[in-house]
């Protein structure tokens, strides 16, 4: 019994997933800069707040950017193949039969399907087969920015509460720990949901945290 292939996930989740990422690392690196630099606990809240409200805003900015570009460009691409079906319907309806050719059909076959097509839905038919769009590329952009702005301040608080919950003096392994142990568990959960492999997933994501949070202390302590 054969199987069919399992569809890849949403792009929102994935994309939540790596904002979260993001806003751990992001913040985190601040943290640890600071409290290797010695820096008071008030200034290294102050500082992780202000990291968490711009990044949360700028990956939101980005992201409405990003998606008001792909709908406006998914809905002028919907636009001209409604057009040109109004057209030349004849000549549309060829260039359908000749995907579904190049997909293995005979020529009646795949003539009898573009038809069939053509007199049901000709504009889902064209869409589906034509262009390089999904639904995602349709989604609001202030939806798919308040989405992004959230994950990444998720991340964020992260650090935030390691140093509101631990001492100074221990600050520093505690941020760490936490956030080696954070990012695993995001980075396994995006791999799942990714259908990847969730090995290299959680070595790749805990590598780059790990990489920035000592290069940040290490300037820390260089400045301190």
């Amino acid at each position: 019994m054969s199987t069919s292939p399992r569809r890849p996930p949403p792009r929102s989740w994935r994309e939540f997933v790596v904002e979260v990422n993001d806003g751990i690392i992001s913040t985190a690196g601040i943290v640890e800069g600071l409290v290797a630099a010695d820096v008071r606990t008030h200034t290294v809240l102050i500082s992780a707040a202000v990291a968490l409200v711009v990044g949360s805003v700028t990956t939101g900015a980005a992201r409405f950017t990003e998606s008001a570009y792909l709908r406006d460009a998914a809905m002028q691409a919907v636009e001209d193949e409604r057009r040109q079906i109004a057209l030349s319907p004849d000549a549309e309806q060829a260039e359908l039969a000749a995907i579904y050719v190049d997909k293995g059909l005979s020529e009646n076959l795949a003539e009898q399907v573009a038809a069939e097509l053509m007199a049901v839905d000709p504009l889902g038919a064209h869409i589906e087969e034509e262009l390089d769009v999904d639904e995602d590329d349709f989604r609001p952009p202030l939806i798919a920015a308040g989405l992004s702005a959230l994950a990444y301040a998720a991340g964020a608080v992260l650090p935030i509460l390691i140093s509101l919950m631990v001492p100074a003096h221990s600050r520093l392994l505690s941020t760490g720990i936490a956030v080696v142990a954070a990012l695993a568990i995001t980075s396994w959960v995006g791999a799942t949901i990714g259908n990847t492999s969730p090995v290299r997933t959680v070595m790749r994501t805990v590598v780059i945290g790990v990489a920035t949070i000592v290069l940040a202390a290490g300037v820390g302590q260089l400045l301190d």
